[in-house]
């Protein structure tokens, strides 16, 4: 689907997804309004999607935001979709394994049941091969290298329990009945990937992917000003123009535009969400409770 085959109910639709999940204030506006404008709006605000978990400038923790696939074929469609999304979704389950699991309450047992099964199955084809020489062993370490990455890559784009479990199943040697009979406590894709990941030791990606280059000087970023502005309001509070007019003039080599979107995503949803709860003067003023 292309930007020019976008219907207006599709937009809709999806950005209304974008005001919920990302708390958006103002939201956007969906009456009264043209297609082209819509899809600008949803093109701007989707610039502060969080994609992954991971840590804001100030160093503090934040959730994925998770989006339907109608939402994510219209931001796709709109070239502001995930990156990450390219790669091939694993299969559907069959109707056999739908039923196995309504009558299993715990899926990451089953699906390591059926994966039991199946190896099984292969069990006897195994033992009619040769021995493998010693060329072929290195190519076996090399593919375990490979399969940790292959690892790597499916947890970070998974966004449903059921692929996240598919993957828990796909690799047994990883998550052994141990380490799985740990996760039967998660009930949220965000939770349980986090705890895959401690479970295959695999690194944050914000730590690895850092810039090797020179550090940056010193000093507060966007949000961590905005945040700061709020605090030394004090009960009085502060508008969302005080707010912009002094990160124009703290950061003059920022975008207007740029700022002040991300003025609308933090005050008050996001700040209220991740970081203190903010309270609302009858003059549109904004304050630290």
């Amino acid at each position: 689907m292309s930007k020019s085959e976008l219907e207006m109910k599709s937009l809709v639709k999806a950005a209304k997804e974008l005001n919920t999940v990302m708390c958006l204030e103002p939201k956007i506006k969906l009456l009264g309004v043209s297609i082209e404008d819509l899809q600008e709006a949803i093109e701007v605000n989707a610039e502060d999607i969080h994609w992954v978990d991971g840590v804001d400038e100030d160093g503090d923790p934040y959730e994925a935001d998770l989006f339907s696939d109608e939402t994510l074929a219209v931001l796709d469609a709109l070239g502001v979709g995930d990156p990450a999304t390219k790669v091939k979704k694993p299969g559907k389950k069959t109707k056999d394994e739908e039923v196995d699991d309504a009558e299993n309450n715990d899926p990451v047992v089953k699906a390591r049941a059926e994966k039991g099964k199946a190896t099984a199955a292969k069990a006897p084809e195994k033992k009619t091969a040769k021995k493998p020489e010693p060329e072929p062993e290195d190519e076996d370490k090399n593919e375990d290298e490979a399969g940790a990455d292959d690892l790597a890559a499916r947890i970070q784009v998974a966004k449903k329990m059921d692929d996240l479990n598919e993957i828990i199943a796909d690799f047994p040697d990883v998550f052994t009945k141990k380490v799985v009979k740990g996760f039967a406590e998660f009930k949220n894709p965000i939770m349980l990937k986090k705890a895959m990941k401690e479970a295959a030791g695999i690194a944050p990606a914000e730590k690895v992917e850092k810039p090797k280059g020179p550090k940056k000087e010193a000093g507060p970023g966007i949000i961590k000003t905005i945040i700061t502005l709020i605090e030394k309001a004090g009960k009085k509070g502060i508008t969302k123009e005080a707010i912009l007019a002094e990160l124009l003039e703290t950061f003059p080599e920022r975008e207007e535009k740029s700022m002040k979107n991300t003025i609308n995503v933090q005050v008050p949803s996001r700040i209220s969400k991740e970081k203190f709860e903010l309270g609302k003067t009858e003059d549109g003023k904004y304050f630290k409770k």
